[in-house]
């Protein structure tokens, strides 16, 4: 649920680069339409009594559910360019990973993270202090999101703190 969008957008990407389509819409959008899911987030201690979410942060309590909707216009760059398109960013390279067989939901298995971002850096071709930007999942809860955190800081942030582009505390 919480990769939806990004596997979507993994899946469009990979059917423009095989051909199967020459441009895909591809997003997400997340509706609440019950208390239900709420009330059970909230009896396992996965949102914040307080409203907020403050991922990788050691005053992490849980995180709190929104609505949204987000959509992306995919196309190869040379056929955006040809077409005179606003380029707003380029994919790279993406990839989906499943997590390996964890015991919970909430804890990422940091073997998996690892090979999940040497994939993508290694389909883009790119170095780890060519990162820019990295969007992560956090859960919001103090002991959960630092594993992830750490493993992220391992591969792509170590660099990007050796070039002095960013100094990531975990």
């Amino acid at each position: 649920a919480c990769s939806s969008s990004v596997v979507a957008i993994h899946t469009a990407c990979k059917a423009i680069l095989s051909g199967e389509c020459a441009m895909a819409l591809a997003g997400g959008v997340n509706v609440i339409t019950s208390p239900l899911l709420h009330q059970n987030l909230a009896a396992a201690s996965f949102l914040n009594p307080n409203g907020s979410s403050k991922a990788f942060d050691a005053a992490a309590a849980g995180y709190c559910r929104g609505e949204g909707a987000g959509m992306l216009v995919l196309k190869k760059i040379s056929r955006a360019l040809a077409d005179g398109d606003e380029i707003l960013g380029v994919i790279a390279s993406s990839a989906v990973g499943q997590g390996s067989n964890n015991g919970s939901i909430t804890v990422p298995d940091p073997i998996s993270q690892s090979a999940l971002y040497r994939r993508v850096l290694n389909g883009a071709r790119i170095q780890p202090q060519d990162v820019g930007y990295v969007e992560a999942h956090g859960t919001g809860k103090p002991s959960l999101p630092s594993l992830s955190c750490r493993e992220t800081q391992s591969i792509i942030f170590a660099s990007l703190e050796a070039y002095g582009k960013i100094n990531l505390q975990c």
